[in-house]
């Protein structure tokens, strides 16, 4: 659908001006006067910076009402998109879910406004913190807290203009199949090599081992991967609301209990098996008995068709060589990062340790 075509142009999106973004906080504190429930705003404490990956700018700021995450979406990004993801936040809040955190209004009635021609929102903090080696009682809570998410987003009933993004249907091709089988046969051997010599060529000596070995174990699994793709196109599951982007980052506990599935900004209608593929597979690696415990305790709250069980593998193979693909085109051509962050050579030899045998 064409709104659908639209936001995944915009994806991944351009990077940010950090240095411009520092200049203008003062600007943006202005803006949060839009947002009556935070009260007064703590000045005297600066404004911590959080940024990840996706290009978005999070802030976290102390105000009267408490500590909030300010975010500052990139360019590009659809109002549409943003209003509806919100209403899917809110209606889940809703239904019970305790652990997300739903955009505050402004005293217009909105969950956005505009700051320097990008779009602004304001959230609680949500308290915890990751873990990324869960003990098994802890991974229980994350297969709950995601089987209750997935529960209730079924039931949740966009606006029209809101469902090119969070529609539910009962059994279709799972999205994800079609967008990454037409990625990768638009990926070619000659065209990652090239990229992974523009990253080389700006890298240190130990990133460069891992962009080669990266860049090789692509260009030997895209055969395969392509041909379960292929299979897994003719296979329906039901689509819903799904995160798409729930890994161990995003799942903050408290204790044993999960306090926090944050950043949902890939959200939209996909498959379950989705989420459950970039969460375990960001936890377990290849670790299959952990796995199989992972998706026992989460099929005790929701259980799982036949066609979703045999979508996950597939879903995670695809996504680590997608993922790699993209870092070799994130740190080649297109220069997003830094090749000697050493955030990103920690998530190439991640990448590379973690490569689906």
């Amino acid at each position: 659908m064409a709104d659908d075509r639209r936001f995944m142009n915009n994806w991944p999106p351009s990077p940010i001006d950090l240095n411009a973004e520092q200049r203008g906080i003062e600007r943006l504190l202005d803006r949060l006067a839009s947002f009556p429930q935070l009260g007064e705003l703590n000045r005297g404490a600066a404004p911590t910076l959080h940024r990840g990956f996706s290009g978005a700018l999070v802030w976290s700021v102390q105000a009267a009402a408490g500590r909030y995450a300010v975010r500052l979406w990139p360019s590009g990004w659809l109002r549409e998109r943003l209003e509806g993801l919100h209403h899917l936040l809110r209606s889940l809040a809703e239904s019970g879910l305790t652990f997300l955190a739903v955009p505050l209004r402004t005293s217009f009635g909105t969950t956005l406004t505009s700051c320097d021609d990008r779009w602004l929102q304001v959230e609680p903090w949500l308290p915890g913190v990751p873990d990324a080696h869960p003990s098994p009682v802890r991974s229980a809570a994350a297969m709950h807290a995601l089987a209750r998410w997935h529960i209730a987003a079924a039931k949740f009933r966009p606006a029209p203009e809101h469902r090119a993004w969070f529609a539910s249907a009962a059994d279709q091709p799972a999205p994800s199949v079609a967008e990454r089988l037409q990625r990768l046969q638009q990926l070619r051997a000659a065209r990652l090599r090239e990229w992974e010599a523009i990253a080389a060529a700006r890298a240190p000596a130990e990133t460069r081992e891992w962009l080669s070995q990266l860049t090789e174990r692509i260009v030997r699994g895209a055969e395969a991967v392509l041909g379960e793709l292929n299979a897994a196109s003719r296979w329906t599951v039901p689509v819903q609301p799904v995160l798409r982007d729930i890994w161990r980052d995003h799942v903050l506990y408290t204790g044993a209990d999960v306090t926090g599935l944050i950043d949902p900004s890939a959200c939209r209608t996909d498959t379950v098996a989705a989420d459950l593929a970039r969460l375990l597979g960001s936890l377990y690696g290849n670790e299959t008995q952990a796995w199989e415990a992972a998706l026992a305790s989460y099929q005790a709250h929701r259980p799982l068709s036949a066609a979703e069980c045999r979508l996950i593998p597939v879903l995670h193979r695809s996504g680590i060589l997608l993922s790699g693909a993209t870092w070799l085109e994130w740190l080649g051509p297109r220069q997003r990062f830094d090749p000697d962050d050493p955030r990103v050579m920690a998530r190439l030899r991640e990448l590379v340790a973690n490569w689906p045998t």
